[in-house]
């Protein structure tokens, strides 16, 4: 997939006239922070001065046009890639910490209606309390009168 894409940017290179690109992502910071990050990548004719410039301090064996090219390649999917992985990261942190305001806030409506629960249970029983007493103190009431 990543490749694909980086073959895209740079499928027909004759095609596409451009010096250089910009790849902007967001950057995991935490997971509730993440900052924009932009990464360059540079067309063929960019790449090869860059080369001709950097090459002669290392030993290379091969066609240096070709190792430029899969150089350049290579680099623009390492960022392609990196840009996926940190914006995965990016979103699961804001996922994260969205589940957890929801939890919170489950867990603050629980203790709520646990709260109206205990009261209305309380009143139940209460009532209940109160219509056993009015009902003994009836039954004694009618004891006396029959006594």
């Amino acid at each position: 997939m990543v490749m694909d894409a980086v073959s895209h940017i740079y499928g027909g290179v004759e095609d596409r006239s451009f010096d250089q690109g910009y790849l902007h992502f967001n950057s995991y910071v935490n997971s509730t922070k993440y900052v924009l990050t932009s990464a360059p990548f540079y067309s063929l004719d960019i790449c090869k001065a860059i080369g001709e410039v950097q090459f002669p301090r290392y030993e290379i064996e091969g066609d240096e046009a070709l190792i430029v090219e899969n150089l350049m390649e290579f680099r623009t999917a390492a960022y392609v890639y990196l840009a996926l992985a940190e914006n995965m990261a990016s979103e699961n942190g804001a996922r994260l910490a969205s589940m957890d305001g929801a939890q919170k806030a489950c867990e603050e409506r629980a203790v709520e209606y646990e709260k109206i629960y205990q009261g209305l249970r309380k009143s139940k029983i209460t009532n209940e309390l109160v219509v056993t007493a009015s009902a003994c103190k009836t039954i004694e009431a009618e004891k006396k009168r029959n006594a």
